[in-house]
């Protein structure tokens, strides 16, 4: 709006609530990390009646990603820490 404010449209609430409505997300491990891929693909995924994971549910490319983050935030705190 004119004066600041966000007026969310229906459109807008479908893109953040897809990724609640997506099963697979829902019962993935990753979801605090990946927070459910683009949701563009999901939305379009949903309208087909499909569920969506960008993952494949491939569970070692799951674990690469966990062991990477973790690296990555370790190497943060070290950072951090030598500050």
């Amino acid at each position: 709006m004119e004066n600041g404010d966000i007026v969310w449209g229906e459109k807008d609430l479908k893109r953040t609530d897809i990724k609640v409505m997506n099963k697979p997300c829902l019962e993935c491990r990753l979801l605090p990390i990946c927070n459910g891929g683009c949701s563009q693909q999901a939305l379009e995924y949903l309208a087909a009646g499909k569920e969506y994971c960008i993952w494949e549910d491939s569970g070692v490319a799951k674990d690469q990603l966990i062991i990477s983050r973790f690296k990555q935030h370790m190497e943060h705190l070290h950072r951090v820490a030598a500050v």
